[in-house]
C-alpha cells in the first residue's frame, strides 16, 4: 500500500507497518509504503478452504472457512486469521503428533471474528 504522509498514522493504527518513503512520484507530496504485518499475511501460507454447509449449491447455505495448520494451537494467530476471514466461524484443524504412528488424531477449534467458541456445526461439516 502507498499513502500520503497525512494518512500514514491512520493506516498504522489499523495495523499496517511503515516501510519507508515510496519510489512512486505523484505530484509534489511524498508517498510512503506500508504493508500488512506478517502475522496476518501468514494465514495465506496455510491451506484454507471456504465452504458452504447444509447445501448442495455453492453460494448458499452456511459459509465457513477451514484452515489446516501446524501452529501448535496458537490461539492468537487463529483469532487474527478468523477476523481476517470475517465469516461467522473459521475452523482450525491440526494433526496431533503422537508416538503411535499407526493412528492419527486431530485437534479441531472454532473461532468467530471476535472470539473462540466451544462448538460450530457448519464449520465442523466443512
Amino acid at each position: 500500500l502507498i499513502a500520503k504522509a497525512r494518512l500514514v498514522s491512520l493506516y498504522a493504527k489499523a495495523g499496517f507497518q511503515l516501510l519507508g518513503l515510496s519510489s512512486v512520484v505523484h505530484g509534489a507530496d511524498p508517498w510512503f509504503e506500508l504493508q500488512v504485518p506478517d502475522l496476518v499475511r501468514s494465514a495465506f501460507t496455510e491451506p484454507l478452504v471456504q465452504c458452504d454447509a447444509f447445501t448442495a449449491e455453492a453460494g448458499t447455505g452456511n459459509a465457513a472457512a477451514v484452515v489446516f495448520s501446524q501452529r501448535k494451537g496458537d490461539a492468537k494467530w487463529m483469532q487474527k486469521v478468523a477476523a481476517e476471514n470475517n465469516l461467522s466461524e473459521t475452523a482450525f484443524v491440526e494433526l496431533l503428533h503422537s508416538k503411535d504412528e499407526s493412528s492419527q488424531r486431530f485437534s479441531l477449534r472454532w473461532f468467530t471474528p471476535t472470539c473462540e467458541v466451544d462448538l460450530c456445526g457448519h464449520a465442523t461439516l466443512g
